[in-house]
Parts: structure tokens; C-alpha cells; sequence
């Protein structure tokens, strides 16, 4: 029998180009005795190269402004048939768990084994690691609560929305697309669940959760509307809110991101119920109403958060973003009053001398409006007021969201009409689409409306 050493050589090259390393970005360690020094220091085009043992090995690669890539390994060797055999730590649930998901590899990575000679005369085995690192553009995923919706009405109930799916299906829509790279992640702030995972593209296997961040208390599981509002009701300080996973959290990390590695994030997304003030991530109370600044016992998203005092909190969530990067809101934005101006919008003509009744709900009366008037009020408060104008003027970029007036509702993918055929033979899952009808979105789309623009999925494109 014939026990071979066995090598590790790391190259990592950025597209089709080797890169070059400092030496502070590339680190392989053995996880029982620390960093490992090369016996070939990193050079361009030929990498780095190791001496294997058997251990288990964690390799890093830290490149500056970019997002950290992490690799395990169970390495055997010297042996007769030496092995290297990658990993990743936990199950695909519990990413923190003292498991190993043996056979996990980064899809961004190769493994190439070489060697030479016959016998006692073989030359070491050569596990020859290749990482194709590009500029990161990460996306970033808020998951709203399944919160008992008319919890205090007659009729409450719960929609049963599958967030969580949807935000897979439009990650892996953005990897077929060609927006997020393989070497980027997909990082997770889960309300629902209070974690906040890193999920990467591993190879032929698709996204999967690869590290927790954060873990915070799970949203109770409310079994009734009642424990819903008793739990919602003892919400009262900012103690109370920072045991969740709130809007706070999700500024906060935009915000970190936007400090450490700037221009990174290429989509952001809400997954969440919705209204007219913002996402719902818990559906808690704002009781600083009329003020500016944020209720602290607070956890939904709200058209002040982008308002001085409270940006001082999340000061460098702009600077985060890519200069193409868009933002998605996905729930709901089905105020009824709003969907009544578009129906009498399609139904009348620009000449039409017919009011328009409208409900004040501030002062409790009936006015009749002018079409011109039903038109400004449309424009000006529900399209320029909108917490996605506001977000998009923050950010300084491009952010899709429902029209005033819309829901949003659950479709399979590839029944998407507008979807390219290449690309739903690629994605699969359930995605949250705005179906208006086409008459109805005519009249977003007309000049008299800012001859607005709808995406693939049906939301509306608010610019800054």
C-alpha cells in the first residue's frame, strides 16, 4: 500500500481573468489549530498552494468592499487515496446546527483533482480549488409575519401568504437573469422566524442557507386573532419590539452594508403584507402619530422612516446600493379609495363633467370631485406619497411596487405572462404578481398619469 500527500492549490480568478490577492484575502484554516501558511505564497495565475492533513478546513476569501465567501472541507491525508471532500456546516433549516452537509460546494467553486506517475513514484494528489469571484451585488430580503389580518373585526382571518417561497423564487429569478452572480449572497432578515440567514447559490443544489447571522424570538405562532391582539397590545417599548426582527433591523443592516462594502446591494425586496403607509412586517402600532419620529415600540416599515430624525439611524442605507440596483415592494397597496378613482378614470373621458364622490375620511364628509382633481390626488398623494416614492427618493433609485388601487396575489412562475420562455424553464416556485386588468392599468400608463411603467410582474415603477 502507497500513502500519498496530498496538495491544495486555491486560485481565484475574477470572470475569466486570475485576480490578484493581498495576502489578508485568502485565509485557509484548520479548524483545531489555526491559519495555515502556504507552502506556495498566492501568486497570479497559479495561486496559492497547501500541504493537506487530515482535518477539517474552513477556506475564506475576504476581498475588500466585497461580501466574505466561505468554503468547509474535510481533508484525508497523507493516505493511500488522499480526499478533500467539501461541506457545509448545520442542516439547510438550522445552518448553526452541529451537522455537516457533506458534498455542499459553492457554485462560484471548482474541485479538480491531478496527479502523476504509477506506484511508490506517484506525485502527490493535487486538489486544484478554483474561485470565480465577481463584484458583489447582493440581494437583501425583508419576510413579513402570517399575522391575523381584521384581528379586532368580525371576520378576522390569516391569508396564509408563503413569503418565504416567494423571496426564493425571485432570488433564483435574479441569478437566471444574470442581475446576482454566483459568488453573491442572498441575505435573509426573516421577521417571521427572527433570523437573519446568508443563503448562497451551492452547486446543482440551487440557493441554500449557509450561515445565521442573527437569531432573535420567532413571531408567536397565534393560533387565534385574540392571542394575536394580546400579544400585539403588550407591545409597548422599544424593549418589547428589539426581541423581533423588525424595520429597525432591516434599515440597520442596509445601513451597516452601506459602511463596510458600498455599492454592493443590487435588489432590495419586501416581502410582506402591505398598505398605503408600508410594508406590514407585524402589523404593530405606530402611537406617534402625527410626529415625525418613530414609535420605538414600533416593528412595521412607515412613510417617516425615511424623514430626518429617524434616518440618523440607518444614515448610510443610500450608499449600500449599486448604481442599478432596484427595490421591490411586494404586498399590497389595495386602498379602496384609490381603486375607485382608477375605475372612474377608465370609465369617464377627460371632458366628462361627472363628479367623482369622494369620502374624506379626516373630516367624516362627502365632497364631489372634478376628474382633474380625482387625477392630482391620484398623482400627487397616491403615486408622490406613496412609501415607495419615498424609499425611491432615499435610496436614489428605482423601486417596483403596487399601483394605488391593487393587490397583489399568488401565481405559479412560469404562468407570468410577460416572463421570458428561457427563464421559466430555469425558475420554479410561486411569486407575488398585481393583476389589474388591462383596461384599468391604461390609465396609470396614460400621459395624464405620468405615462407610468409596469414590470414583468405587474408592479408600477416609481423613480426618485
Amino acid at each position: 500500500m502507497t500513502i500519498r500527500e496530498a496538495l491544495m492549490r486555491v486560485l481565484v480568478k475574477d470572470g475569466d481573468q486570475p485576480r490578484l490577492l493581498a495576502g489578508d484575502e485568502l485565509i485557509l484554516e484548520d479548524l483545531n489549530a489555526g491559519a495555515i501558511t502556504p507552502e506556495q505564497p498566492y501568486a497570479v495565475g497559479t495561486g496559492a498552494v497547501y500541504r493537506l492533513k487530515t482535518t477539517d478546513l474552513k477556506l475564506s476569501i475576504r476581498i475588500k468592499k466585497r461580501a466574505e465567501l466561505v468554503q468547509w472541507f474535510e481533508a484525508e491525508a497523507p493516505a493511500e487515496r488522499p480526499k478533500l471532500t467539501p461541506y457545509w456546516p448545520g442542516t439547510d433549516s438550522e445552518p448553526n446546527a452541529n451537522k455537516k452537509r457533506k458534498g455542499y460546494l459553492l457554485e462560484c467553486m471548482d474541485i479538480l483533482r491531478g496527479a502523476g506517475g504509477q506506484d511508490d513514484l506517484r506525485s502527490p494528489s493535487v486538489f486544484n480549488v478554483t474561485v470565480n469571484v465577481e463584484p458583489t451585488r447582493e440581494l437583501v430580503a425583508a419576510i413579513g409575519t402570517d399575522y391575523w389580518e381584521g384581528a379586532t373585526g368580525s371576520h378576522p382571518h390569516r391569508s396564509n401568504l408563503d413569503f418565504f417561497r416567494h423571496s426564493r423564487t425571485f432570488a433564483s429569478h435574479l441569478y437566471a437573469n444574470k442581475t446576482v452572480p454566483a459568488s453573491s449572497p442572498f441575505t435573509m432578515l426573516d421577521c417571521q422566524h427572527g433570523i437573519v440567514d446568508v443563503w448562497m447559490l451551492a452547486r446543482s443544489k440551487g440557493w441554500k442557507a449557509q450561515l445565521r447571522t442573527a437569531q432573535k424570538a420567532p413571531a408567536p405562532s397565534w393560533p387565534s386573532a385574540a392571542e394575536y391582539v394580546q400579544w400585539r397590545d403588550g407591545i409597548k417599548s422599544h424593549s418589547d419590539a428589539s426581541a423581533y426582527v423588525g424595520a429597525a433591523d432591516i434599515y440597520s443592516y442596509l445601513s451597516k452594508v452601506g459602511v463596510e462594502r458600498p455599492g454592493t446591494v443590487a435588489n432590495f425586496s419586501v416581502f410582506s403584507h402591505a398598505w398605503a403607509g408600508g410594508p406590514i412586517l407585524f402589523n404593530t402600532f405606530n402611537r406617534n402619530n402625527g410626529s415625525l419620529m418613530r414609535d420605538p415600540a414600533d416593528l412595521d416599515m412607515r412613510l417617516i422612516d425615511f424623514r430626518a430624525p429617524n434616518t440618523s439611524d440607518w444614515s448610510s442605507m443610500p450608499q449600500a446600493f449599486a448604481s442599478n440596483a432596484t427595490a421591490n415592494i411586494w404586498g399590497c397597496f389595495a386602498t379602496k379609495t384609490w381603486g375607485e378613482m382608477v375605475v372612474y378614470l377608465a370609465r369617464t373621458k377627460p371632458t366628462t363633467s361627472e363628479p367623482f364622490r369622494w369620502h374624506n375620511q379626516q373630516t367624516g364628509s362627502e365632497e364631489l370631485l372634478t376628474r382633474a382633481e380625482v387625477v392630482d390626488k391620484l398623482k400627487n398623494w397616491g403615486i408622490n406619497n406613496s412609501y415607495m416614492k419615498l424609499l425611491a427618493q432615499y435610496i436614489n433609485r428605482v423601486v417596483y411596487g403596487g399601483p394605488p388601487g391593487y393587490g397583489s396575489e399568488n401565481m405559479e412562475y412560469d404562468m407570468v405572462p410577460a416572463l421570458a420562455p428561457r427563464l421559466k424553464q430555469l425558475v420554479h416556485g410561486t411569486i407575488l404578481v398585481v393583476p389589474p386588468g388591462r383596461s384599468l392599468r391604461r390609465v396609470y400608463e396614460s400621459s395624464e398619469l405620468g405615462s407610468q411603467v409596469f414590470n414583468e410582474f405587474g408592479y408600477m415603477r416609481y423613480d426618485p
